[in-house]
């Protein structure tokens, strides 16, 4: 089966994408509803099986959120990223050329883009740090060009699952139902037992290129494409070769069931949630968008702040280029000050020592989500599908992570440090009522002029 260079519009029925976003939306109706090749049936698998197809799902919606630039092949993505996925693959590739995979999948998270080889080193470096238990492999199909990843070892039984994040629709599935599992070479392989907590965490939220740092590579490796307006870059990538590649399955109504390695019964097929639907339809730059979106506000500065204004009514009115004072707008006057005392008993303020941020989470902790959800955001996971295991998926666990979270040590509070009780009086700030009362008089002012002079007359 080749693949599909074809660039055909996608026609989903708008009533499949419509209402809650968390509702699931079967791929055979959305993007081949008329194709008697698809139909709807049941398949049983065992539990090996059951586990590596949670976890392969689970990876490739996290290979999406890292690489939400998305491919510089597929002409769909460049369409909407304006050439962005394009020049962010081709720097990725410059830097890995066709090394090691390892390297391959951080220099690709790095970009945030990357085509099958990239999508895959990715993918599979997800998968051999979870609890999948079985051989990872990224294998390159011999007929066509577009490499995948296997979980298990299709040499024992031939009962292997794909795990295919390329595709702008894909999923993962048995080996035999997939297009391009039929005859292949193994290019890289993760043998069990490997696992590292952090690197989930690392690659979604590691070090990042900037659009500056982009460009600027970009002018060095390409320089007669730099010189072209993002428009006529985006047509040039589009004209040229490239696919639109939907799906990579044999039967898009399929459906798997079975009983997991800790007794659960599980349910998977190809569908997708509605918000997720939406998202790959409209592009991978909608995710970029919505990162930029959820990030926080910047703090106030000095110069933000609001300025504080004058007491006399004077100074405010005859400032240059200031608006006169009247009636209606003049600044209301002052609160009266007291005496000061010529002694202050009252202690300085207390300092609050705040314990310091916990360190940041491993790779399987529930990752934060900002205001705005992001694109990628695929909803719950089923009802009966567990997250934070990868051995058996526990009951109820939160929706992005592959295994249990680690367990956070605070650092200890700071103890105060030790100070006199009283010295020089801080200025203290009039509240919204007036000023703060001043203290009683503890001792009687005798080094006053008024009390020296009653001591001469004798008074």
């Amino acid at each position: 089966m080749p693949l599909n260079s074809v660039d055909t519009s996608l026609r989903v029925d708008p009533g499949l994408i419509s209402g809650n976003s968390n509702r699931r939306v079967s791929m055979r109706l959305a993007l081949e509803p008329n194709n008697p090749q698809h139909f709807d049936c049941t398949v049983n698998v065992s539990s090996r099986r059951a586990d590596a197809l949670y976890y392969a799902n689970k990876a490739i919606d996290d290979t999406w959120r890292i690489l939400d630039m998305g491919s510089g092949n597929q002409k769909n993505h460049v369409r909407a990223t304006m050439a962005e996925s394009y020049k962010r693959t081709l720097l990725s590739q410059k830097g890995t050329g066709n090394g090691d995979y390892t390297v391959r999948a951080w220099e690709a998270a790095k970009f945030r883009a990357g085509n099958c080889g990239e999508m895959a080193a990715v993918n599979a470096l997800l998968l051999a740090n979870s609890r999948v238990k079985q051989p990872v492999s990224v294998v390159h199909n011999r007929d066509v060009d577009h490499a995948f990843v296997i979980i298990g070892d299709p040499r024992v039984d031939g009962k292997s699952i794909v795990s295919d994040p390329w595709p702008e629709f894909g999923r993962a599935m048995r080996i035999e139902d997939a297009k391009f599992g039929d005859s292949y070479h193994v290019l890289h392989t993760y043998a069990p037992g490997r696992r590292d907590d952090d690197v989930r965490e690392k690659l979604l939220r590691g070090e990042k290129a900037t659009q500056a740092e982009v460009d600027k590579a970009f002018r060095k490796a390409a320089p007669k494409l730099a010189k072209l307006s993002p428009e006529k870059l985006r047509d040039a990538v589009v004209a040229g070769p490239g696919y639109v590649q939907r799906h990579a399955s044999n039967n898009l109504g399929i459906q798997y069931d079975g009983t997991d390695s800790r007794g659960v019964v599980q349910h998977f097929d190809q569908s997708l949630s509605v918000g997720q639907m939406r998202s790959r339809i409209i592009g991978p730059q909608a995710a970029a968008e919505a990162q930029q979106r959820g990030t926080p506000a910047p703090t106030f500065t000095s110069n933000d702040r609001p300025r504080q204004r004058t007491e006399s009514f004077a100074a405010e009115s005859s400032s240059r280029g200031r608006r006169p004072r009247t009636a209606s707008n003049a600044v209301p006057p002052a609160a009266p000050r007291r005496r000061a005392n010529s002694v202050d008993v009252r202690p300085a303020p207390m300092p609050i020592y705040a314990p310091p941020p916990p360190a940041p989470g491993g790779m399987y902790s529930t990752v934060p989500l900002p205001g705005h959800a992001p694109a990628f955001n695929y909803g719950p996971p089923p009802a009966a599908a567990p997250v934070y295991s990868y051995g058996p998926p526990p009951a109820a666990a939160p929706v992005y992570s592959y295994g249990p979270p680690p367990m956070h040590v605070h650092a200890p509070v700071h103890p105060m440090a030790s100070r006199p009780v009283y010295r020089e009086p801080p200025v203290i700030p009039p509240d919204v009522y007036g000023t703060a009362p001043a203290p009683a008089r503890t001792r009687p002012r005798s080094n006053s002029v008024t009390a020296a002079f009653r001591r001469i007359i004798g008074n």
